[in-house]
C-alpha cells in the first residue's frame, strides 16, 4: 500500500522540488478554469524561467543544483497567495496559477513580489548564488479559454519578457 501511494506520489508531484509537476498543474488549471468559466472569473497563469540557471548548472554539482531548486521552489510559493499553486516543470521552468484573481493589477503584484523575493542572494552551503526570473502571463478568458491556448500565451509573454528586458514580467 506504500508502495501503492508512492507511486501515485510520484506520477503527479516532482521528486526534487516536491511541487506539482506538469500532469497535475495541467490538471488543476482545468480544474480553475471550469471554475472560472461557471462563475464568470479571472484566472492567472505564470510560466517563469530561471536567468542564468543553465548556466549555473554546468558549473556546480548535481547537489548544489537541487539544492537550489528546493529554495527556488520555496521562494516560489512563499511568494503566492493561499489557494494559488507552483509547479515545476523541469530544467529551470516553473509555472504558477492564480485560480481567483479579481483584476490583472493583482497578477502584476503577485509577478512583483517574485522578483523581489528572487532578487535576494540564495545561500548554499559555501555557495552564494543569484538567480533573476523572467515571467509570462496570460489570464483566462482574454488570453485564452483554453489550458494551451493559456500556456502557449505566457510563454510567448515569457519569451518577450527574456527579449526586452530580463528579471521583469509581460
Amino acid at each position: 500500500k506504500h508502495s501503492q501511494e508512492k507511486l501515485r506520489h510520484q506520477a503527479s508531484y516532482d521528486e526534487v522540488t516536491g511541487l506539482p509537476n506538469q500532469t497535475m498543474f495541467n490538471q488543476q488549471l482545468s480544474t480553475a478554469i471550469a471554475h472560472a468559466k461557471r462563475n464568470q472569473t479571472l484566472v492567472g497563469v505564470m510560466v517563469l524561467e530561471l536567468d542564468y540557471y543553465k548556466n549555473l548548472a554546468t558549473q556546480s554539482v548535481n547537489t548544489l543544483e537541487e539544492q537550489l531548486l528546493q529554495n527556488c521552489a520555496e521562494r516560489l510559493k512563499s511568494s503566492l497567495r493561499s489557494g494559488d499553486t507552483i509547479g515545476y516543470w523541469g530544467g529551470d521552468k516553473f509555472v504558477a496559477l492564480m485560480p481567483q484573481v479579481s483584476n490583472v493589477d493583482e497578477v502584476a503584484k503577485i509577478s512583483q513580489r517574485i522578483l523581489d523575493t528572487a532578487k535576494q542572494p540564495f545561500k548554499l552551503g559555501e555557495h552564494q548564488l543569484n538567480v533573476r526570473v523572467n515571467i509570462g502571463i496570460s489570464i483566462y478568458p482574454q488570453d485564452g479559454l483554453e489550458l494551451d491556448a493559456l500556456i502557449n500565451n505566457a510563454e510567448l509573454a515569457l519569451d518577450r519578457t527574456k527579449k526586452a528586458e530580463k528579471n521583469s514580467y509581460q
